[in-house]
């Protein structure tokens, strides 16, 4: 058994199972690919020659085996749950006595072992995805509820969005940071800079709340949005979304590459 000091959380789940594989290829590459697809080989050919004819399907159709068979399953998950919950209860027990909080014993033990370390976010990705796909028509339309006027000549108007870990606001010049890394930014003019903070580690939950107003996502794992994004309003509003994909060269001992996206959106003139 291999014992993995990390947890694979929902934003890890999130992050790797995505649309946008520019910005996931990093991880989930050709390379992982082969791999999985080199190890599941023999699994899969070995599972699919089974010939056992004596699955719990079948015994539970068949006459004298079902309450057996049905009673070995249920034996079989009462002492996996029994231990793990005696145990939890003992660590109470000393959490009120010592006064210090711990970490859920059971908590602890499914993100200690493989496959259950990934099958709660995978099973809480899953119902978000299910969740939000219902929920999108209902979600809060800033463009419909709030008046925007739009002011004279703003043809040649730009929003750019920055998004990267090496592109933080604390190391941008326009934003006072000691060393001028912005030069030209700090000379365009009618430049207007503004701050977006991260609510997450990972950074894609981290564009789900950083694009919508304050309070305009849950504080859960999954950050629920409650109304659509700026995007959704800026393309209502008569913006054109540009996406585009660099990659920045960061330290200086060693080069780590580290994905960043540029968003922009032009003003078409709309009113």
């Amino acid at each position: 058994m291999t014992f993995l000091n990390v947890v694979i959380g929902y934003g890890i789940i999130a992050s790797v199972m995505t649309t946008d594989i520019d910005l996931s290829k990093e991880v989930v590459g050709l390379n992982f690919i082969l791999w999985l697809i080199a190890v599941s080989a023999l699994p899969l050919i070995l599972i699919w020659n089974n010939r056992c004819r004596y699955t719990l399907l079948r015994q539970l159709r068949t006459p004298g085996q079902r309450i057996r068979s049905l009673a070995v399953v249920v034996l079989a998950g009462i002492m996996v749950w029994a231990p793990i919950r005696l145990l939890d209860i003992q660590q109470k027990k000393v959490e009120r006595a010592t006064g210090v909080d711990l970490p859920s014993y059971g908590g602890v033990v499914a993100n200690s072992y493989l496959p259950s370390n990934w099958l709660s976010a995978l099973g809480l990705y899953a119902w978000a995805r299910v969740d939000e796909s219902s929920d999108n028509n209902s979600l809060l339309n800033p463009a419909k509820k709030f008046t925007y006027q739009a002011p004279q000549n703003v043809d040649d108007t730009y929003v750019v969005f920055i998004i990267g870990e090496t592109h933080a606001l604390d190391h941008m010049g326009i934003f006072g940071y000691e060393r001028n890394t912005t030069p030209k930014l700090a000379q365009e003019k009618n430049l207007a800079a503004f701050r977006g903070y991260s609510c997450d580690t990972a950074t894609k939950l981290s564009l789900r709340c950083m694009f919508v107003r304050q309070g305009g996502a849950e504080d859960n794992p999954q950050r629920t949005l409650k109304e659509q994004n700026i995007f959704a309003v800026l393309k209502q509003l008569g913006f054109i979304l540009i996406s585009t994909l660099c990659k920045a060269k960061c330290g200086s001992t060693a080069i780590r590459w580290r994905t960043t996206l540029l968003i922009v959106s032009r003003w078409c003139g709309a009113t």
